[in-house]
């Protein structure tokens, strides 16, 4: 806590730690446990206790508004991330909350020049003018000064109380509030006191703010013990924005004095005779001076950083013009000078630190660039110190960290961690961009580094380079300045262990970015140093490597820098004296067929290797030993290995898995005596046109292969054929699917197979075939064709489509690989049939039993009578090729009250029929009812199944079933209806006539009574009764005839309508017709000519 106190201006510790931290307003917080932070601080020697409670409160509520406060406090820093935050007014409040009790003490104040201090002191201790004072006579700024506001002073105290159960302690509480509210006034500091107590006691609490003029919401606050921590979270909150606005105020007030003084105030005002030295007093200049930076000082306190900014940059102004004033001769001149330079570097520190706020950081770099200019300008002006001397530099690389710190600080919220190594200023708009920390620090070291080879500066230089690379070990981007910085620390470093560190992780990324230049002068200082740092591993590696890079660099041998041992020993490393190239001859090869790899080795200088061991996956190590007699290209386990410029060798590749193949590593051996060194060797991937070497020739042809060091394994390409010797375009439901597999066995030998099919249809359902000979065992076939039958049974319905898939796999008795084939047919499944149905009412030849007349045996009261109908059925074939018909059947049922009974039917056995060909064919059928309960219809069911195969299949073994659809049919039973049958006559003597039959059927048990006419014709003649009236008896048929002849020759004839009306019912019956040769069509019959 002392003032400005240095030997020499350009010391690199020019600035007090308290000068560089941030302006932060101040908060003294009584009452809840503490002590002060600067016990022992000279200000307050001197200076009035402060009438605080004597101790902290011991309420449970205490502790836990003390850890709040505390999270709160922002602390003292050099760089606050806040402050710009709270200078656009985004932040609530910013402050520094300190803890004291009753032993804190306030700093004496100043008083006028008639009055004088209970301690003597007419002036500040601070003060020029005071003679015990370390400024008097010509002071400028002490660091005093500073640390009176950042720890001693603040603008608010709030003091916590603890309000007694007993309110006759209430008076002395008034009166301690009322001293220490009398007690701040003088400093011109805002007091709050917070009172914690039940929340009986509101009525005293009143008491107490109209006794001491506290008011209720900035002055005395009540804090109730059972507050929630919600209310606790919200009175801190309140307090800190309180403060923060009332330190506001306060350093304006004081702003406001020291702009009063600056104006009214002479210099020379206050000294008198007594007061008079040798030493002039402090000019106007200075004044000024001191002025302008208390000026900086509170804005930069009131978070006004722009206005800072311009205070400081006044500061820096006037500092300049004073020290135009100062002579450079005697030992006071260069107190001030020592003084005036320090306070420069402590202004122009403020300034780099405002910019940086701003956002301007390329503004804090110029400004930086002027100090130094500025600075070194007036000093060989004033001729402060030599050009280029030891305190000169020491200053510039003091600067350079500094400004680095300062960087460092800000987090990387200034330039972020990928930033560049250092801007060029023709890639910006603006001339100058603020550099990396790291940047900065190597500057420093640079300029330590040209001062003395002194273990002290080493000790800088080394911190400086450490530094730095802690910066660009940040991001992985600037991995060249880490070994930049690396080979710089290796260099002035004392320690030959921490030297080969460093040495190595410049070497790292040397190697990496192939810097051959700077790897080489890394191998170069890592062989020199002592051989007990580097182990014997380390040692050949590194030779290895520097040989590989430049042989003519290396001058000094093997067992110069390596200490070889005297029994075998094998090291390795990772230092590589040849690349590879590699590649397979094409990027498909298959499984057990032999494969062409070539290697080309191409050595760094000229090296012999003992042995190659390349590793391709899925196949045991090429182990390959030197034999400098061998020459050919294709090698097996022996080749020359001695190597001078590039050189290919062949290898064969028997692959035994599918998938895909790589070369995966080569590593090689050289030895050196008795130690033999390992090393990998890296594998140069040429894409796209890749080099192949002719055996047995010396020329080269170039292949396309977009990844040399992969190849597809395939498997062994068959030799066998998978046909089948039918020709499927499609398959029938229900049909036993027959087909011939034909393999054709093209290898030169024979072959043990093993077949297999797969069936599933387009819906998902496996099927299972049927082998006639083979399924699941191995078959040997000699060289030619064989066929293989199978059958499949196609589902009757739920099928779209057939997938087929044929499987052979095979070995031959040469080799044990198998090989696969296969064959993938897709059938579609349709319907052999497409049947259509029709049913037509036919006369029963047999007589209905008269209902007056009943059998004896008859129980019912209504006969049982018969009906006959014709199903008709028209079946065309929908498929490919020509199907042969074996059988068909009907089967009729009905339901539990009728019967049916089939009497005829179409013989269709060996019929064929070919593609798009139709038949027809007839089913005559009686229905009636079963027992004694009538029926009026009679439902019934038809199922027609169909008996079929292919015209060339054995129909012992290949029998097709079609069935059709089930048929529903509703047959009136107890219904009247006309049927209408016809018949054909040919008369030789005269033209052909019809003979139409009309039978009127009643299949009732009532009379009735029907009114028959037949309609005119244009194209019949007829003879029969024109009109009359039919009584028709319960279960009676009554027959009609009418002949008819022809008066057209249309091979269709319109028939003329008989009307049969019933009376009664009121009820015209239609006329159903009974037999093939009659059409209807929209009400009218036809009949066909023949």
């Amino acid at each position: 806590m002392c003032r400005y106190r240095h030997t020499h201006p350009r010391c690199p510790q020019t600035l007090c730690m308290d000068d560089q931290l941030h302006k932060t307003p101040l908060l003294l917080v009584a009452g809840l446990g503490g002590s002060p932070i600067l016990p022992e601080h000279p200000l307050q020697k001197s200076g009035e206790p402060l009438l605080v409670p004597d101790q902290g409160i011991q309420a449970p509520i205490a502790k836990d508004l003390h850890a709040r406060f505390r999270a709160k406090s922002s602390n003292l820093k050099v760089y606050e991330h806040l402050a710009p935050r709270a200078s656009r007014r985004k932040l609530n409040h910013l402050i520094n909350i300190n803890f004291i009790d009753k032993s804190f003490k306030l700093p004496p104040q100043k008083t006028g020049s008639n009055t004088q201090y209970p301690n003597g002191s007419q002036f500040s201790p601070l003060s020029p003018r005071n003679p015990g004072s370390d400024l008097y006579p010509n002071g400028l700024i002490s660091t005093l000064w500073l640390q009176k506001y950042l720890h001693l002073v603040p603008g608010t105290v709030v003091s916590f109380y603890a309000l007694s159960q007993d309110s006759s302690e209430d008076p002395k509480l008034i009166d301690d509030l009322n001293a220490l509210k009398l007690q701040l006034d003088k400093y011109g500091i805002k007091l709050v006191v917070a009172v914690i107590a039940d929340e009986t006691h509101s009525e005293r609490i009143s008491n107490l703010r109209r006794a001491t003029g506290l008011a209720q919401r900035t002055g005395l606050l009540y804090v109730p013990t059972n507050s929630s921590t919600l209310e606790k979270e919200t009175f801190v909150e309140s307090v800190c924005l309180l403060a923060y606005g009332q330190a506001l105020e306060f350093y304006t007030s004081v702003s406001r004095h020291i702009r009063k003084k600056r104006t009214n105030v002479h210099p020379n005002q206050y000294h008198s005779a007594e007061d008079s030295t040798e030493t002039p007093p402090l000019p106007s200049a200075g004044w000024e001076v001191r002025y302008l930076y208390k000026l900086a000082v509170m804005c930069e306190f009131r978070q006004d950083l722009s206005g800072a900014l311009r205070s400081y940059e006044e500061t820096y102004e006037a500092l300049l013009e004073l020290c135009e004033a100062f002579s450079p001769s005697g030992e006071l001149a260069s107190k001030h000078w020592a003084e005036t330079f320090s306070l420069l570097d402590q202004v122009s520190f403020n300034m780099w630190k405002m910019c940086i706020y701003l956002e301007q950081p390329n503004l804090a770099y110029r400004k930086f660039q002027l100090h130094l200019s500025a600075v070194d300008s007036l000093a060989r002006r004033k001729g402060v110190y030599e050009a280029e001397s030891q305190v000169h530099i020491e200053w510039l690389a003091s600067q350079h960290s500094k400004l680095a710190q300062l960087i460092d600080y800000t987090q990387g919220t200034v330039m972020g961690v990928d930033s560049p190594y250092v801007a060029d200023s023709e890639d910006f708009d603006s001339p100058v961009r603020l550099p990396r920390s790291g940047y900065l620090r190597l500057q420093a070291a640079r300029l330590l580094k040209d001062i003395s080879e002194s273990p002290e500066t080493n000790e800088k230089v080394v911190a400086e380079l450490r530094q730095a690379i802690a910066d660009y070990q940040l991001s992985d981007k600037h991995s060249r300045a880490v070994a930049g910085a690396s080979l710089q620390l290796a260099s002035v470093t004392n320690d030959d262990v921490a030297s080969a560190k460093y040495l190595k992780e410049a070497l790292k990324v040397y190697r990496k970015d192939n810097w051959v230049k700077l790897e080489a002068q890394c191998l170069n200082k890592l062989l020199q140093l002592p051989k007990s740092v580097l182990s014997l591993d380390e040692r050949l590696d590194y030779y290895v490597g520097l040989r590989s890079l430049d042989k003519s660099s290396v001058s000094f041998e093997v067992e110069d820098v390596i200490e070889l041992p005297s029994e075998g020993v094998q090291v390795s490393g990772t230092s590589c004296p040849i690349i590879a190239e590699a590649t397979f001859e094409s990027p498909q090869i298959h499984i057990s067929l032999p494969a062409k790899i070539q290697v080309t080795l191409i050595p760094k200088g000229e090296w012999t290797l003992d042995s190659l061991v390349i590793d391709v996956e899925g196949n045991p190590e090429f182990k390959i030993q030197h034999d400098p007699n061998h020459s050919e290209l294709e090698v097996t386990d022996k080749a020359n290995l001695h190597l001078v410029k590039p050189q290919t060798i062949q290898l064969t590749y028997h692959p035994d898995q599918l998938g895909v193949v790589r070369i995966k590593t080569i590593q090689g051996s050289i030895s050196f005596g008795k130690a033999t060194y390992d090393f990998s060797v890296p594998i140069k991937v040429t894409r796209n046109v890749v080099p192949w070497r002719t055996p047995n020739s010396s020329s080269t042809h170039y292949k396309r292969i977009s990844n040399p060091l992969e190849a597809e394994v395939f498997p062994r390409p068959a030799r066998i054929k998978l046909s089948t010797v039918q020709s499927i375009a499609n398959a029938f439901a229900g049909e036993k699917l027959s087909i011939d597999l034909s393999v054709d066995n093209q290898e030169d030998e024979d072959i043990d197979m093993k077949l297999d099919c797969r069936v599933s249809t387009g819906e998902g359902k496996d099927l299972t075939p049927t082998w006639k000979d083979a399924k699941g065992r191995s078959i040997i076939q000699k060289p030619g064709q064989a066929t293989y039958p199978l059958t499949i049974e196609v589902p009757h319905s739920g099928a779209s489509a057939l997938s087929i898939e044929f499987t052979a796999v095979y070995v031959l008795s040469s080799d044990s690989v198998e090989v696969k084939d296969a064959l993938s047919l897709s059938v579609p499944v349709i319907k052999p049939f497409r049947v259509n149905f029709d049913v037509s009412p036919r006369p029963h030849p047999d007589p209905w039993p008269s209902m007056f007349v009943p059998p004896e045996d008859l129980e019912s009261l209504t006969p049982i009578i018969l009906k006959r109908w014709c199903l008709s059925a028209q079946m065309l074939f929908l498929g490919e090729g020509t199907v042969e018909l074996l059988s068909t059947s009907l089967d009729v049922s009905a339901d539990e009250d009728s019967e049916i009974k089939l009497v005829e039917e179409s013989d269709l056995t060996n019929k064929l029929v070919g593609h798009n060909e139709s038949l027809n064919f007839k089913y005559l059928f009686d229905t009636t009812r079963k027992g004694l309960k009538d029926v009026r219809t009679v439902a019934a069911e038809a199922r027609l199944r169909v008996q079929w195969k292919r015209k060339d299949a054995d129909a012992c073994e290949i029998l097709n079933e079609f069935k059709v659809p089930l048929v529903r049919l509703n047959l009136p039973h107890h219904e009247p209806r006309v049927m209408l049958d016809y018949e054909w006559i040919k008369d030789d003597d005269s033209a052909d006539y019809v003979k139409l039959l009309y039978y009127v059927e009643n299949c009732t048990a009532h009379i009735l009574n029907y009114s028959v006419s037949m309609g005119s014709s244009a194209v019949w003649a007829f003879r029969g009764p024109k009109s009359g009236t039919l009584r028709a008896l319960p279960f009676s048929r009554r027959q009609l005839e009418y002949v008819l002849f022809p008066l057209a020759d249309s091979p269709q004839l319109k028939l003329p309508q008989l009307r049969v009306h019933d009376v009664h019912y009121k009820r015209t019956l239609s006329i159903l017709p009974a037999s093939e040769g009659l059409n209807t069509d929209k009400g009218e019959l036809y009949i066909v000519r023949k």
